[in-house]
């Protein structure tokens, strides 16, 4: 899960797919933030980052996730 302090998600709460990739991941809206699952490849991890990013008014970022899947973002980058 991404977010920042002030601005949770990118689309107000609304639970919807914002991105599929032809590795069968997706990035997702939900109104606790931009979901990745743990199989997401390092493009859609960059391209989840991105989004949130700009959608978050370059905030700092906060990674609600398992250790794992923390690597997988340094990893990405």
């Amino acid at each position: 899960m991404i977010s920042s302090a002030d601005i949770k998600d990118a689309c107000v709460g609304l639970v919807t797919l914002l991105y599929k990739t032809d590795d069968f991941s997706c990035i997702k809206n939900s109104s606790g933030g931009i979901e990745l699952f743990d199989n997401s490849s390092p493009t859609t991890i960059s391209i989840a980052f991105l989004l949130a990013d700009k959608v978050m008014n370059y905030q700092p970022i906060i990674i609600s996730s398992s250790d794992d899947f923390k690597k997988s973002v340094i990893n990405a980058f």
